[in-house]
């Protein structure tokens, strides 16, 4: 089970970012690239943005804690990345992202012009792979 959000206000240069991911209206497609153009989805953008700022990981969490399934998938995928980098996660953090692993929500997908709805494991584990 998903621990509650933690009701942080965002950094007024994350709002955006951080607003896009944790909207329960947000209608996101997870992945690197998508369409015929090869371009970064919103929600791609928006968790690299969140990433490379140095107030980005409480949003993560309170978004791997959110209403919306990629803008889980997306926190998940970053909190992911910065423990492979040497951050450590707390207890709470690595059980919402199992939680999310195991997951039948199933989330868009985007695989550059080939979209699908897929639960939230497969696409995790495959873009994990290709993580900088």
């Amino acid at each position: 089970m998903l621990g509650p959000p933690l009701g942080i206000d965002p950094h007024p240069a994350l709002a955006e970012a951080y607003l896009l991911l944790w909207s329960p209206t947000g209608d996101l497609v997870y992945g690197w690239m998508c369409g015929e153009g090869g371009d970064p989805p919103e929600g791609r953008e928006a968790v690299e943005k969140i990433l490379a700022h140095e107030h980005g990981r409480p949003l993560l969490e309170d978004i791997l804690r959110g209403p919306n399934p990629e803008g889980r998938l997306y926190a998940a995928e970053a909190l992911l990345r910065l423990e492979k980098k040497g951050t450590k996660l707390g207890e709470q953090e690595k059980k919402d992202i199992e939680w999310v692993r195991k997951s039948s929500v199933k989330v868009h997908v985007g695989r550059g012009c080939l979209m699908s709805w897929e639960p939230a494991g497969k696409p995790l584990e495959e873009m994990l792979e290709d993580a900088p």
